[in-house]
């Protein structure tokens, strides 16, 4: 019984993520709130149903989230608009599911099914695109796949990739070589994948990421501080992969390819000066007009003729200040306790949510990543950090592998 229940979790989990990236499919985009509702109230259902009727709730996201709710009622009423109504309630319905239900639904297992849930929900997509076209075809454009541009089929595989990277640290140190292989197979196509895709927001994020997370992970497992000889040699063949790796990748077609879409595409904005592709005027001018309330959501395309291209622009300039500071504050809170909860925790996945949250708030700088995949991720890894005190810690410190 508790296996099926596991399994409807992961799908209806799944639902959830993949509502997150057919909104940018043209063809399925209709079906985004459908499939966002269904797994929702899908995963609420067995949780009323499992007689879970007592919930512990982080109660210092729940407050700071429900007054960033409250603002965008508030906004909702001053612009007299009913789109922004509908998005308090896609709010209010994401976060109780996500922060609260999930966590307390999947106990110790919230990680783990998180992660499992978006490859699940993820990779049938890629599949898609690579029956659609196949990114090796063509080299000489950039792919997108079944999306409706190429900067949202990279998001997609870079999440990919985030998720693969947590994956990887919590194999190492253990004897699993054949797991650790496949997975760095995984980690270099979808970077290949995300070159392709000509994303630069992705491509540096991915590579910020990676950085500063072998740095944390080298910090907390003491390997700057107390250096043996076994752990020399360790570095020694991590060194000599990674440039065997990097040299392959420099000698091969493909770099030329990263190179051009990349590399180029950078120096080329920046001698412009608009290394950030018209974004700066928009969030300029968003700034210097912004309103306690905010304009709505037609704001930026009656004033611009496009998007926000920054998920913190685009709640400024329909939400309001209010809003835009306790979204702020939200994502920053969530930041911290997730880069003390990796430091301090025995959960063998927990870099996972310090990842994903590092992933989205980089990504949100220069695009639109409300709602999408590693939002919605954050979202329930950081409700599950604030209640893992309280009933996970005795459980996922006794398990050591995915």
């Amino acid at each position: 019984m508790r296996k099926i229940k596991n399994l409807f979790c992961i799908i209806f989990l799944s639902g959830i993520f993949l509502s997150g990236s057919i909104q940018m499919i043209d063809d399925w985009s209709a079906y985004t709130d459908i499939v966002l509702a269904l797994s929702c109230l899908g995963l609420l259902y067995i949780y009323i149903v499992s007689n879970k009727l007592k919930l512990k709730i982080p109660i210092i996201l729940t407050i700071i989230f429900m007054f960033y709710l409250l603002m965008t009622v508030m906004s909702a009423l001053v612009n007299s608009n009913l789109q922004m109504f509908l998005s308090f309630g896609r709010y209010l319905l994401v976060f109780i599911t996500l922060c609260v239900i999930v966590p307390n639904l999947m106990k110790e297992e919230t990680y783990r099914f998180t992660l499992i849930s978006v490859f699940v929900s993820q990779i049938p997509l890629l599949v898609f695109s690579f029956a659609e076209e196949s990114p090796f075809s063509n080299l000489t454009r950039v792919y997108m796949g079944v999306f409706y541009n190429s900067n949202s089929f990279g998001g997609v595989v870079a999440t990919l990739f985030v998720s693969i990277l947590a994956w990887y640290f919590s194999t190492l140190g253990k004897k699993k070589y054949v797991v650790q292989i496949f997975l760095l197979i995984g980690l270099s196509f979808t970077f290949l994948l995300t070159i392709f895709s000509g994303s630069r927001t992705s491509t540096l994020a991915i590579i910020i990421i990676t950085f500063i997370s072998t740095i944390l992970y080298a910090y907390k497992k003491g390997i700057l501080n107390n250096i043996s000889i076994k752990a020399m040699g360790r570095f020694l063949v991590g060194i000599i992969v990674a440039s065997i790796l990097i040299f392959v990748f420099y000698r091969s077609d493909y770099y030329s390819v990263f190179d051009e879409r990349i590399i180029e595409k950078f120096v080329r904005k920046a001698n412009s000066g608009d290394v950030l592709d018209e974004r700066g005027g928009i969030i300029s001018k968003t700034i210097d007009e912004a309103a306690v309330f905010g304009h709505g959501p037609d704001y930026f395309s009656d004033k611009f003729g496009l998007g926000a291209h920054n998920s913190f622009i685009s709640i400024l300039g329909q939400f309001g200040v209010l809003a835009i500071v306790l979204f702020l504050i939200i994502w920053v809170y969530i930041l911290i306790i997730s880069l003390k909860h990796f430091m301090k925790s025995n959960n063998y996945l927990s870099i996972f949510p310090l990842l994903i949250i590092l992933f989205f708030i980089i990504t949100s700088f220069t695009e639109i990543m409300l709602m999408k995949v590693s939002m919605l991720a954050a979202l329930i890894l950081g409700g599950a950090i604030r209640l893992e005190k309280t009933f996970l810690s005795k459980h996922i410190q006794e398990k050591d592998s995915f």
